[in-house]
């Protein structure tokens, strides 16, 4: 059933299912957009997902400091909490292409 909450009015089964892979899909694009400002509508359409719930996965995501509000918006929380370690370069990535020590 849809909309269906638990006693202590979490989300349940499917609903939490969908939070999840919400909140991971609102973490990407904040990884991939670090400075662009959104309001949750905005998002929702952005990700094609209902308001509700990502209304639902914005305000977890801001209680585990991964987003903030800037000016109404929403936006990369800028402390060390948030997200921020996913815009640093690996450094395993960035040694690839060196081939000096007898690689192919």
């Amino acid at each position: 059933m849809r909309g269906m909450r638990s006693d202590a009015g979490e989300p349940a089964g499917e609903e939490l299912s969908s939070l999840r892979r919400i909140k991971r899909e609102i973490a990407d694009f904040f990884a991939a957009n670090p400075f662009l400002l959104v309001s949750e509508d905005w998002l929702a359409s952005l990700l094609c997902r209902p308001v509700r719930l990502v209304e639902a996965a914005v305000r977890e995501l801001m209680a585990e400091s991964i987003l903030e509000r800037r000016h109404h918006y929403l936006a990369l929380d800028s402390s060390e909490g948030g997200l921020a370690h996913l815009l640093t370069p690996d450094p395993a990535e960035e040694d690839c292409g060196n081939f000096r020590d007898g690689g192919y």
